[in-house]
């Protein structure tokens, strides 16, 4: 196990540095894209961050620009969103294409679904976000088109078609909000893992199921450990969920992450299978060991395929984020209630055997308690 742990992470190493090495971030619209998101024009202009769109009768029309060259530059759930966005004369948008994202298929599905892009079509900029919502359960991917695409527009409604846009910085007060009610729940963990209090430990995993699993559908993940790893942090306009992360590592320094403990959403579900039944527990060590290992080792392969595959598949096999949107087909309604299932039987089955980010996690948790001992023994040597 030593070594095919050892080869696991000299693969991952290997993966981030192939994806480095393979990122292209510059993306060139066609012809095609252009005439698609501003179709009154028949050629372009090039004019420093966007195109002037000339129709038949050689007068401007419009323009077109790329979000990835246009303030404010939202980040997505997997980065940024690269979209070819038009906006005529009037202020009007008359199109949108999507040339590239980083988003797992999970959120971008639901957007496209919503008819989010749909609806930003034929929007006046003037209006700014009123009658545009967010796609509940793809929050932050559809708040960095919205944002994104708005932000674009106003910019060259304001400078270049002379007309007055205020754009209010949406939901703000409201990543205060879910990022005060996030710290409650860390620290309510806490406080009953460290004085042993199962009420605080109760009233961690509780409000941590709601708030964290079904209403903003974001369990730490692998799509989370990957956007870390490849420095995709989360935007300011997205405070909750970078304040996830922070307190996610933070919790790791403990003996056995806080995380796993008692906030992970979908590690409630399987509690509270566990509780159904007299499910077994794990007395032998090598067994422990063993589900241990098993678990990082996947997480590890999962992380490094998606690296150099850029396919969101490898991230998407964890039920977290489906699951609690009630999306889904049914292999994956079947895949996610058996992990849950099994824990009636054997007592934490998905958490000790198959969970990758909780493994992962662990070996975090390992690295944080042996640092002491190490720098320790370095200066006794």
């Amino acid at each position: 196990m030593k070594y095919l742990r050892t080869g696991a992470y000299l693969f991952l190493l290997f993966s981030i540095l192939f994806f480095f090495l393979k990122k292209t971030d510059k993306i060139e619209p066609s012809i095609e894209n252009l005439l698609a998101v501003l179709p009154c024009a028949s050629k372009f202009e090039k004019k420093g961050k966007y195109w002037k769109g000339i129709d038949s009768r050689n007068n401007l029309c419009g323009y077109a620009f790329l979000t990835s060259s246009m303030p404010p530059k939202v980040k997505g759930y997997g980065g940024e969103i690269q979209a070819l966005v038009g906006i005529d004369k009037s202020g009007t948008i008359t199109g949108i294409e999507i040339l590239k994202h980083d988003e797992t298929p999970f959120y971008f599905g639901m957007i496209e679904e919503a008819g989010l892009i749909r609806d930003i079509k034929g929007h006046r900029i003037e209006y700014g976000y009123k009658g545009l919502s967010i796609v509940s359960g793809a929050t932050i991917s559809s708040r960095a088109i919205l944002k994104d695409v708005l932000g674009g527009a106003a910019k060259i409604a304001r400078e270049e078609l002379n007309i007055r846009v205020q754009l209010e910085e949406e939901g703000f007060k409201k990543e205060i909000i879910l990022s005060i009610l996030i710290l409650f729940v860390f620290l309510s963990g806490f406080t009953g893992v460290m004085k042993r209090k199962k009420f605080f430990v109760l009233l961690s995993s509780s409000v941590g199921i709601v708030l964290i699993g079904f209403y903003m559908n974001s369990p730490f993940s692998l799509t989370d450990i990957s956007r870390m790893l490849t420095f995709h942090f989360p935007s300011i306009s997205n405070f909750s969920l970078l304040f996830i992360y922070i307190l996610v590592i933070l919790g790791s320094f403990m003996k056995k992450p806080l995380y796993c403990r008692c906030i992970c959403p979908y590690g409630t579900l399987v509690d509270i299978a566990g509780m159904l039944g007299k499910n077994k527990k794990i007395e032998s060590p090598s067994s422990a060991r063993f589900a241990g290992f098993l678990r990082e080792f996947i997480g590890i392969i999962l992380l490094s395929l998606f690296l150099i595959t850029g396919a969101s598949f490898f991230l998407y096999l964890e039920p977290f984020q489906w699951l609690f949107s009630f999306k889904g087909s049914t292999i994956m309604w079947i895949f996610a209630l058996s992990g849950i299932l099994l824990s009636i039987f054997i007592r934490r089955f998905w958490c000790l055997f198959l969970c990758p980010t909780g493994g992962i996690l662990d070996r975090v948790s390992w690295l944080f308690n042996r640092l002491p001992s190490l720098l320790k023994r370095q200066k006794g040597s």
